[in-house]
């Protein structure tokens, strides 16, 4: 693996920081022991980073249901389990293509898909949509309680203009 190949596959590199790719030529090992030992690093990219490591459950949740087409069907999974092809109809994307979004729902939990026969059948998880839910409910708490004080002091401003009247 080369470095262009290494930063195209994500992986963090600082900047001026020398790498080494496993060389076995051993006159460039040697330049690169010559070199400052700060500088100079490998980097070890035999151990996988899994996806739900860096990212949590509800920053999956949210990407999932940032989506208009994956909400749509969400929406439509509210009404009951449905089968793959059921969940194609209403848009105008191939089988392939609801297949994608489907597998990205899953992968939030925010849909369990199970294989019936040839067919796949998906249902809603209530789990991760009330996850959403409790989130938002401390932001409308919050709201709600600004609205409140904002009430009162338009109130407070408004009998003050009265009384001055």
């Amino acid at each position: 693996m080369d470095f262009a190949a290494a930063k195209a596959g994500g992986l963090p590199i600082p900047m001026g920081t020398k790498v080494a790719f496993g060389f076995d030529n051993s006159s460039a090992k040697r330049r690169l022991a010559e070199q400052d030992p700060p500088v100079c690093r490998t980097l070890d990219i035999a151990t996988p980073i899994h996806y739900h490591m860096v990212v949590d459950k509800l920053s999956l949740t949210f990407a999932a249901l940032s989506d208009p087409t994956r909400r749509a069907m969400v929406h439509k999974l509210t009404r009951g389990p449905a089968t793959i092809h059921a969940l194609t109809q209403p848009f105008n994307l191939s089988q392939q293509m609801i297949s994608k979004h489907v597998t990205c729902l899953v992968r939030a939990d925010v849909v369990v898909k199970q294989k019936r026969g040839r067919e796949s059948v998906c249902s809603l998880s209530p789990a991760a949509i009330k996850s959403v839910a409790d989130w938002a409910i401390d932001f409308r708490r919050l709201w709600e309680e600004s609205l409140d004080r904002l009430d009162a002091v338009l109130h407070e401003m408004k009998s003050e203009e009265t009384n001055r009247a």
